[in-house]
């Protein structure tokens, strides 16, 4: 799927048990400017690898972020902002530039928030 077609599909809001972390591979930090307040906003995106099947018999490689949390900056904690939205579409935009910048092609969506969580494979 290409990076426009991952942003525009709907906010994947949960699905935390599926496909678990079994290693991390690598870490980078990235800044780019969050949808809400539009200032710049670092954030930790890790190539991992995850698992699936019976007792995680097989593995392939994902793309996963840490935890964004802008409630905690707003007016009663961001009670009934919906900021969950703003925080996923954050997520997701740190995906896509990861991807990018490591040359990756995301196959399919899994989480957008709490955290967000794609499948990838390399270009070629």
């Amino acid at each position: 799927m290409t990076f426009e077609q991952y942003l525009k599909e709907p906010l994947r809001i949960g699905f935390t048990r599926n496909w678990p972390v079994l290693e991390t591979l690598e870490t980078q930090t990235l800044t780019l400017d969050s949808y809400d307040y539009h200032f710049p906003t670092e954030i930790n995106v890790s190539l991992v690898k995850v698992g699936f099947g019976e007792n995680n018999k097989y593995q392939c490689r994902a793309v996963i972020t840490e935890v964004v949390n802008t409630a905690s900056t707003r007016a009663l904690h961001g009670f009934g902002s919906c900021c969950h939205i703003d925080e996923g579409q954050f997520m997701e935009k740190a995906i896509v530039k990861f991807c990018e910048i490591n040359n990756l092609i995301i196959c399919n969506k899994i989480c957008s928030w709490p955290f967000a969580k794609v499948i990838v494979t390399d270009k070629t």
